[in-house]
Order: structure tokens, then sequence, then C-alpha cells
């Protein structure tokens, strides 16, 4: 029994030090997920090719602006530049996405201001 009670106290230490050590992005991006996924595919027709026989839309979707504004809603930085391209990267890694577009995403969609959402440049460790 005390066996088990060391092998669950090492672990319970393990995943304390590797939440402890994820970057405060990382962290960000982790946290956000339940408010992005999988709504932001949403804006995936504005944001990048899709593949044959389609095109990028010229503005953002009612749908895709609501996931953002609903996200915003919660906690802003959830709509951030760098939180969203993080987020991007990590859960949908294979999609090409226009990174101009995605950096005024949030203010084609009538969320937040400059001074809510700037654009930081932060890279994940």
């Amino acid at each position: 029994m005390s066996h088990f009670v060391l092998v669950l106290f090492a672990f319970v230490c393990l995943m304390s030090t590797a939440t402890a050590s994820l970057s405060p992005l990382s962290q960000t991006i982790e946290s956000c997920e339940t408010l992005l996924y999988p709504g932001l595919t949403h804006c995936f027709d504005y944001l990048g090719y899709l593949g044959k026989g389609t095109r990028m839309h010229e503005h953002p979707s009612s749908s895709c602006c609501s996931v953002l504004r609903d996200a915003w809603k919660v906690d802003p930085e959830c709509v951030n530049f760098n939180v969203l391209d993080g987020f991007i990267r990590v859960r949908y890694w294979d999609f090409d996405r226009d990174t101009r577009r995605l950096d005024h995403l949030s203010s084609t969609c009538g969320i937040g201001s400059l001074k809510s959402n700037p654009r930081k440049f932060v890279f994940l460790t």
C-alpha cells in the first residue's frame, strides 16, 4: 500500500511541475480551448485556403464572429492574436492560415479595441 502512495505522490509532483513549466501564453491557450474549440473552425473559410475548389471568403461569417464574441465576453485574452495563432498551430497544425487576416480578425468582427487586444510578440516555449 505504501508503494502505491509513493507512486501516486511522484505522479502528482510530476504533473504539477509540468503544469508549472508552461509558458503564460501556453497556459492562456489551454484555458481558452473550451471557448474556441471547435467553433473557431467557422473562421477558417475567412482565414485560409481550405483545399481544391474553395476560396477564402472576403469577410468572416457571423458564426465566426459569434464564437469570438462569446470567448471575448468570458476572457478577452482568448481573442488576442497570439492566443488565436497559438491555438490554431497547436490544435490545427496543418491549417495554412493568413496571419494578416488573423491579426485583424477581432477588429473585423467588431470585438474589443486596440488597447484590449494588442498584438504582442510572444513565442511558445
